[in-house]
C-alpha cells in the first residue's frame, strides 16, 4: 500500500485494526497502531479504540492501559469509549485498584455515565469489595448520574454482604430478576426467610415476573430453616414453570433437616428429582428418621441409576451406624473402599463410632489404619473415635499409641482424645502412664478439664498421694472445681499411707467448699483416724449418719 497511488490514513488502519480485533490477532492490531506513524497517517481515537479493544477481550490489560496513556501523550483526547475498554480490561483482570484509579483520575476528563460506572461497581462486586461499590453507587447519586440496570444489580451484589442494608437498596431500586435473586439469596443465608419471602412478592409489585432461579432461591431459604411444609408450597408455586433437579433437590434437603423421610421419598418418585444432591438428601432423610432398611433400598435404587455420590454412602452408613448395625455399617464400608480408591472421612467415622459405642475396638483399629494406609485424611474425631473404643476394653497401650500416631500424621490433638487414653490407662491401674500422658498433654498446651483431673487423680488411689495432691492444687489454679470425686481419690490415696494429718485437711477443705462428701468420703476419713483419735472417729461417724441423710432427702427431691 505504501508504493501504490492510494493514501493510507487513519480510516483504513482503524478497519485493520479491527479485522486484527475479530480475529483474535490482537499483537497485530497494536503493531498497525505502532506503524501509522512511520506511514505520515495521523492516529485518532477511533484507532486507539480499536487497538484497546482487540487487548481488552485478550485479557491483556497492562497493554490495554499503556495504550490508554499513549494516547494521551499524542495529544487526543480520551473519550468514555476508551475510559470503558481499560476499565472493562481491569474488571476482566479483577484488578479493582486500578479499576478505581483510572475512575477517580478521568472523572473530570470524561463525563460520567451509567456504562462506566456500572463497570467500575461491577468490577469491584467481582472482587469482594463491596464497600468500595457501595461508595461508587453512593458517588454516583452525588453526580446526578442515573444509574442503570447493570449497575444496580452490582449494588445490590455488593449490599449482599449485610441483607438488611441490601433490602433498604432493594426499595429504593427498580431491580430486575437477576438483583431480585441477588437479594433474595442474601436474605436466604442469613435465614431471613420472611424477607425472602417479601423480595419474591415485591418482584410481582413492580411487574417482574420471577424466574425458576428465584423460586430455588426461595425454597433454599426455607431449607436452612428446616420449614419443610413452606418448601412445599414454594415446589407448588414452582410447578408452573416446569422445576429443575436442583428446585427438586432444595426441597428434598428440608426434608432431610426435618427428618421427614416419606415426603422425601414421595418427592424422589418424580423423574425430575433424580439428582446425585437429591438422592443424597433422601438418604440423609431416611438416616436421620431411623429408617435404615429405607436407606437401603434408595442407595441401591441410585447404584441402578449410576447417580452414586459419596454423601448418599456416607448417609447410609450413619444410618446403620445409629441403630447399631455395626457388622453390616463394616460390610458395607468394605464394598465401598473396593469401588473407590480410598476411604471417605465422614463414612469411616460413622463406622468407627458404631463400634466405639460397643467396645469393638479391633475394627475401630482396622478402619482406621485402612484410612492411613490409603493415605486419606484423617480428622481428631476420627482417632477420638477409636481411642475411646479402646479404653471401654482397658485398650490403654493401644490408646497411647493412637496419640502419638496423631502427633506423627499432624492431626491436631484434642482433650477428648488424651482423656480416653488416660481413662484407659486408669481403668488398668498403669498410674505411671497416667502422668506421664499429663505431661505430654502439657507439652502440647492442651488444657486440663475437670474429667483430665479427676480420671488422673482415681488413677493414684493406689496409694500414689503427691500427683493426686499436685492435680487438686492444678485444678484450683485453673479455676476448675474439684467434686466429690476428686476429694475421694486424694482420700484414699492419704489413707493407704497412713497419712492422716493430710487426710484431716482435704476433708476440712471439702466442707468449707461446701462438696458433699458420700459413703466413700467418710469410709476413707474414718480409716485415717480409727487407730489415733476414737473421739474424732465417733464425730465423724455421726456427721455422716446427718449428711448421708440429708443427701438421701436431697436426691429423693
Amino acid at each position: 500500500m505504501k508504493n501504490s497511488d492510494l493514501e493510507v490514513n487513519a480510516f483504513h488502519f482503524s478497519n485493520a485494526i479491527g479485522a486484527c480485533d475479530r480475529c483474535g490477532m490482537w499483537q497485530d492490531g497494536v503493531g498497525l497502531l505502532e506503524k501509522m506513524v512511520g506511514m505520515n497517517a495521523e492516529p485518532n481515537v477511533v484507532c486507539f479504540n480499536s487497538a484497546m479493544r482487540a487487548t481488552e477481550y485478550a485479557s491483556a490489560w497492562p497493554c490495554t492501559l499503556h495504550l490508554l496513556d499513549d494516547l494521551a501523550t499524542t495529544g487526543l483526547s480520551s473519550d468514555h469509549i476508551s475510559i470503558n475498554l481499560a476499565l472493562g480490561a481491569t474488571r476482566r483482570a479483577l484488578r479493582w485498584q486500578r479499576a478505581v484509579c483510572l475512575w477517580q483520575g478521568k472523572s473530570a476528563d470524561v463525563p460520567q455515565n451509567p456504562k462506566i460506572l456500572s463497570t467500575v461497581s461491577t468490577c469491584c462486586e467481582s472482587a469482594g469489595r463491596w464497600a468500595v461499590a457501595l461508595n461508587l453507587s453512593e458517588s454516583s447519586l452525588q453526580m446526578h448520574v442515573r444509574l442503570d440496570q447493570i449497575s444496580l444489580n452490582a449494588a445490590l451484589a455488593a449490599h449482599s454482604e449485610r441483607w438488611q442494608e441490601a433490602l433498604q437498596a432493594f426499595a429504593a431500586a427498580s431491580a430486575d430478576a437477576y438483583g431480585c435473586n441477588t437479594i433474595s439469596n442474601a436474605c436466604g443465608k442469613a435465614s431471613a426467610w420472611l424477607h425472602a419471602s417479601s423480595v419474591l412478592a415485591g418482584m410481582r409489585a413492580v411487574a417482574v415476573q420471577p424466574d425458576l432461579v428465584s423460586v430455588n432461591t426461595l425454597i433454599g431459604s426455607f431449607e436452612n430453616e428446616s420449614l419443610w411444609m413452606r418448601a412445599v408450597a414454594g415446589l407448588q408455586h414452582s410447578l408452573g414453570q416446569r422445576p429443575s433437579c436442583i428446585t427438586f433437590s432444595t426441597v428434598v434437603s428440608s426434608f432431610a433437616k426435618a427428618a421427614v423421610w416419606r415426603a422425601a421419598l414421595q418427592c424422589l418418585s418424580r423423574p425430575e428429582a433424580e439428582s446425585q444432591m437429591g438422592y443424597g438428601a433422601g438418604v440423609t432423610a431416611c438416616e436421620r428418621g431411623y429408617r435404615w432398611r429405607h436407606s437401603l433400598q434408595l442407595l441401591c435404587r441410585i447404584q441402578r441409576r449410576q447417580l452414586v455420590a459419596q454423601v448418599s454412602f456416607n448417609a447410609a452408613l450413619a444410618a446403620l451406624a445409629r441403630v447399631g448395625l455395626w457388622q453390616a455399617a463394616a460390610q458395607m464400608f468394605c464394598e465401598i473402599n473396593l469401588q473407590r480408591p480410598s476411604p471417605d472421612e465422614v463414612g469411616s467415622t460413622a463406622v468407627i463410632s458404631s463400634c466405639d459405642k460397643r467396645g469393638l475396638w479391633p475394627v475401630s483399629l482396622s478402619v482406621l489404619r485402612r484410612m492411613r494406609a490409603s493415605a486419606a485424611r484423617c480428622a481428631s474425631i476420627t482417632f477420638n473415635a477409636v481411642a475411646s473404643a479402646c479404653e471401654k476394653v482397658l485398650e490403654w497401650s493401644q490408646s497411647l499409641a493412637l496419640i502419638g500416631h496423631m502427633v506423627a500424621s499432624y492431626v491436631t490433638l484434642q482433650t477428648i482424645g488424651c482423656n480416653a487414653a488416660i481413662g484407659a490407662c486408669q481403668k488398668a491401674l498403669e498410674w505411671r502412664q497416667v502422668v506421664n500422658a499429663l505431661y505430654f498433654m502439657q507439652g502440647f498446651s492442651l488444657s486440663f478439664t475437670s474429667i483430665t483431673c479427676n480420671v488422673s487423680m482415681k488413677a493414684c488411689e493406689s496409694g500414689r498421694w503427691r500427683p493426686a495432691l499436685v492435680l487438686l492444687q492444678c485444678m484450683l489454679i485453673v479455676a476448675l472445681q474439684p467434686c466429690d470425686i476428686s476429694y475421694n481419690s486424694l482420700l484414699a490415696s492419704l489413707q493407704i499411707e497412713g497419712h492422716w494429718q493430710r487426710g484431716i485437711q482435704a476433708f476440712s477443705i471439702m466442707q468449707s467448699e461446701q462438696i458433699l462428701p458420700d459413703v466413700m468420703t467418710f469410709s476413707s476419713v474414718l480409716g485415717l483416724c480409727e487407730h489415733r483419735f476414737g473421739h474424732f472417729c465417733l464425730g465423724t461417724l455421726q456427721e455422716a449418719t446427718s449428711s448421708l441423710a440429708t443427701r438421701n432427702l436431697q436426691t429423693s427431691f
